[in-house]
């Protein structure tokens, strides 16, 4: 939802992450997908507070590019599938 709603992402690692066999495939991922929006990781056993802050920018052209070629389908208006996900889940959920 973040790229969808160009919110701010943090991808966070640990020591243990980046090493153990049981959650290599996770950073794997990780790593991948802030290759893609050209992040930084961000280790917490390696923990800087400046490297938040300038991960915290949007890049308006990497999202879209991340959700044209990952998320949606070409010349489909994400924003009305997204709506109409949210009012189904409201009525499911207040109904």
């Amino acid at each position: 939802y973040a790229i969808i709603l160009k919110k701010p992402i943090l991808f966070v690692t640990s020591n243990e992450m980046e090493t153990h066999p049981d959650t290599l495939h996770i950073y794997k991922n990780i790593k991948l997908n802030a290759s893609i929006l050209k992040k930084k990781i961000i280790n917490i056993d390696e923990f800087n507070i400046e490297d938040c802050e300038k991960e915290l920018k949007v890049n308006d052209e990497l999202y879209k590019s991340y959700q044209d070629n990952w998320i949606k389908e070409e010349n489909v208006n994400i924003s009305s599938i997204w709506l109409d996900v949210i009012k189904k889940i409201q009525i499911n959920l207040f109904n």
